[in-house]
């Protein structure tokens, strides 16, 4: 199938990313002048006026202002049905293909419209129109994608894992109350779980799996044994000469989809779930999802303060071979683009 470009739609894509509104209302006046002005700006910097696709992208800003417009109620765009075969054919400059870049990234603008405007959550929600809306200059380093009234919310795929909650939010957002709270639990796991995120915080994204595994202080060493060659590559010798990063770096996946495997064993899963819960609870953080009906193109919000399950995950592009599912490594070469584990999570 061939793809048509079309724009990305998330906060920063759309100029939001870092700025603060009075209101909701006032918010949301602002992303209907940025969805035209940036949709007019996309097809002018890429000469689009005269390709047979590009008729349709004014329509389908229109659609994108319809469904802020609409909010809360069963409204139907008249010209879905035009533009939908143009959605399915559409990859924008997120990468995000068809309808998944609404779902996924539009939903992190239209969040703040939608929570206050749809009749099921009203009543539930202690937001209205006057609600004050601000964004994080960075919602990746931040574990949230927009807050009403000072209270973080983060967008999130109605369905899947999404890894979100890095280190950093855990140990800084979380302060010391959370702190406080792990360390008066008398859970064993729980406190075992906070002072892995403190390693991983405390070390670089490519260092982090290896230290905690390999290291003398290392906190996972119940995982050597597990693959005898990567052992006889990556323990020090006598000597205690540290290994090579580049020769750290060949493993960086493995040791990473290793973790993953490890924190998503029946031992260890339910509480990083429990770990996580008690995160959002902390912090008052709250996940929000929007999916769009394809039969009709009908936007539907949905909004939860807990997680059905959580676990360690890395991006598998910590160093530039892969692993298989069991975390051996492969020979198969990824493009190398280091960021920290965190708590992928499922809602």
């Amino acid at each position: 199938m061939t793809y048509f470009s079309t724009p990305g739609l998330n906060p920063n894509k759309l100029g939001l990313n870092g700025k603060d509104f009075s209101s909701v209302d006032d918010y949301k006046n602002q992303v209907l002048v940025n969805i035209d002005k940036y949709f007019y700006e996309f097809i002018v910097k890429n000469s689009l006026e005269q390709e047979p696709e590009s008729k349709f992208l004014p329509d389908y800003a229109e659609y994108l202002k319809f469904l802020v417009e609409s909010a809360g109620t069963q409204s139907s765009f008249r010209k879905y049905k035009e533009i939908k075969g143009f959605i399915d054919r559409s990859r924008s400059s997120n990468g995000k293909l068809r309808f998944k870049e609404i779902e996924v990234y539009f939903s992190e603008v239209i969040g703040p419209i939608s929570l206050v405007n749809d009749p099921r959550l009203k009543g539930t929600l202690a937001f209205s129109n006057t609600s004050k809306v601000s964004f994080p200059a960075s919602s990746s380093q931040r574990g949230y994608d927009f807050k009403l009234d000072g209270i973080r919310i983060s967008a999130k795929k109605i369905s899947g894992t999404v890894n979100t909650i890095k280190p950093s939010v855990i140990i800084d957002d979380g302060g010391t109350a959370f702190k406080k709270l792990i360390s008066s639990t008398n859970d064993s796991k729980l406190k075992f779980i906070y002072e892995l995120f403190v390693h991983l915080n405390d070390s670089s994204a490519k260092e982090g799996p290896y230290n905690a595994i390999y290291k003398d202080s290392a906190i996972l060493k119940e995982l050597i044994g597990n693959k005898p060659e990567q052992d006889s590559v990556l323990i020090p010798g006598n000597s205690r000469t540290p290994i090579p990063e580049d020769i750290i770096s060949l493993y960086a996946n493995a040791l990473e989809r290793q973790i993953e495997n490890w924190s998503s064993t029946p031992q260890w899963k339910p509480s990083f779930t429990k770990f996580c819960n008690l995160f959002y609870r902390t912090i008052g953080l709250y996940n929000f999802t929007y999916t769009i009906e394809k039969s009709s193109g009908i936007g539907t919000p949905g909004f939860k303060d807990q997680v059905k399950s959580a676990y360690l995950k890395g991006k598998g592009r910590a160093g530039p071979f892969g692993s298989d599912v069991q975390g051996n490594k492969t020979n198969n070469t990824t493009r190398v683009q280091t960021e920290k584990m965190g708590l992928s999570i499922k809602i």
